[in-house]
């Protein structure tokens, strides 16, 4: 859930559930996020007087559920931290065949495991990581969208590798007030288990 103030605050507030049944029976991960990001200086629309690209400035306070029961035992340090990030993002016209494009490039500051599922910090590093993470994305027609995200997460659990996110997605936007997202996601390798890939699907709707 999210709102938007003013075309300049956005508020946030999420859970995720992730399912591990797979590496122990019953065992079902998840996480709080409580999230706020400001849009700073900039424009996201290009135009000759307006070079510099919209950045905000953003931060996810996040507690890992369960944290005893596995995280901690893994060697993860904390069970709730604050993930910064400062992102830079620019649409410009007709950019590649005629079609418009959106570049979006975030740094962030964190040291959450498995974005957090496994809590935050390591047995290798308890200190933060500045990671990046990108985007792209081209229009196909007004109300069709063709993208990309790749992210770098921190690997500092010894006992399981942690492998860096992307996705490819396609969104339809047949009203203002409505998007339909369809995704194939890859996040690599997650407590032990490889091959963590599949369609993502979502359905976001504006007030």
């Amino acid at each position: 859930m999210a709102v938007g103030i003013e075309d300049r605050l956005e508020l946030s507030l999420a859970r995720q559930r992730f399912d591990a049944g797979s590496v122990l029976p019953g065992l079902t991960l998840g996480q709080d996020i409580v999230g706020a990001k400001l849009r700073l200086i900039g424009d996201a629309i290009f135009s000759p007087d307006r070079i510099l690209p919209q950045l905000a400035l953003g931060a996810e306070y996040k507690r890992t559920l369960d944290f005893e029961v596995v995280p901690k035992l893994l060697g993860a340090q904390h069970g709730s931290d604050v993930d910064f990030y400062l992102a830079a993002t620019k649409m410009y016209f007709a950019a590649i065949g005629g079609r418009n494009v959106l570049l979006n490039l975030t740094v962030r500051r964190t040291r959450a495991d498995q974005f957090g599922l496994l809590g935050f910090g390591g047995d290798r590093r308890a200190g933060y990581s500045f990671t990046p993470e990108a985007s792209a994305a081209v229009w196909l027609a007004e109300d069709w969208l063709l993208g990309a995200e790749y992210r770098v997460k921190p690997n500092v659990l010894s006992v399981f590798r942690e492998d860096n996110a992307f996705d490819a997605f396609l969104a339809w936007n047949p009203f203002r007030s409505i998007t339909l997202t369809a995704a194939y996601v890859n996040l690599g390798e997650i407590a032990g288990k490889e091959r963590q890939r599949g369609v993502y699907i979502s359905a976001w709707i504006g007030i």
